[in-house]
């Protein structure tokens, strides 16, 4: 351990250099969040989720994770709007379990986009469909959640029949 003279100095300095770095990437993130979401409202999806991918990646490398929870939420709201309705109920569903994790609740400001988003996959899931997903995404080991999460989504479910056989 290095108690005093210069080495302890250059010590200091790179330790906080890290912990700046550190923030810098963190508010990288949140950019990329925004970002993504202002090009997913525009109808740019591949533009909002390589925006949203990318800001997942850097969270989860170096924190904080309510960054990882609000990505994880734009990129199930933007899931559910093309359609890959199951893939949309896992993230949403593992973004609540980190912030259940963290005593923290949906932003405010995103709020009203996750719950339409959940609300309109449950009425085109059905109720054991969405259930079933969303238990799936709770239960999804926290290293999966990137490479699920990045996945490009597939039409999984946004048809006019729900799976539980009711019409549209």
């Amino acid at each position: 351990m290095i108690r005093s003279g210069p080495r302890r100095g250059f010590a200091v300095s790179t330790v906080s250099s890290v912990q700046g770095l550190r923030l810098a990437v963190a508010d990288w993130a949140e950019v990329l969040v925004t970002l993504g979401r202002v090009r997913g409202a525009q109808g740019a999806a591949v533009k909002a989720r390589e925006r949203l991918s990318e800001a997942l990646a850097l969270a989860d490398a170096a924190g904080p994770r309510i960054v990882v929870a609000a990505a994880l939420d734009a990129l199930g709201v933007l899931a559910v709007g093309q359609g890959a309705l199951r893939q949309g109920v896992r993230l949403l569903a593992a973004a609540a379990r980190l912030r259940a994790a963290m005593g923290t609740p949906v932003r405010p400001a995103d709020r009203p986009a996750v719950e339409g988003a959940l609300a309109a996959a449950r009425a085109s899931l059905g109720d054991a469909t969405f259930t079933d997903a969303w238990a799936a995404g709770q239960a999804l080991p926290v290293e999966q959640l990137v490479v699920h999460a990045v996945a490009i989504p597939e039409d999984d479910g946004a048809t006019p029949e729900r799976a539980d056989g009711a019409g549209a």
